[in-house]
């Protein structure tokens, strides 16, 4: 997925980045929540949507938590932390 955000635009991702993180909810996978779901905050955050990339972000993070993944929780925790919810990659 990662390549396809550098490939195509935000407006095509944006979509199926939504979609994967829906069918992860759904399928209850909290490794693709976390990972998807970074991608997916950060994308909202940078298009304007502040409020439903914060909630995305809020997914994730519980998901990073819940599998011990503490690196990727600390990045998603440092986005949520920062001013603008943090749109920069680590």
């Amino acid at each position: 997925m990662r390549t396809d955000l550098r490939r195509e635009s935000r407006e095509s991702a944006l979509p199926r980045l939504t979609e994967a993180f829906q069918i992860l909810g759904r399928l209850q996978r909290p490794r693709g929540i976390a990972a998807v779901g970074w991608a997916l905050g950060q994308l909202l955050m940078t298009a304007g949507n502040t409020g439903q990339g914060r909630q995305v972000l809020g997914d994730a993070l519980a998901a990073a938590e819940k599998i011990g993944w503490t690196d990727q929780a600390q990045r998603i925790s440092q986005n949520l932390d920062s001013p603008a919810g943090g749109n920069e990659e680590r």
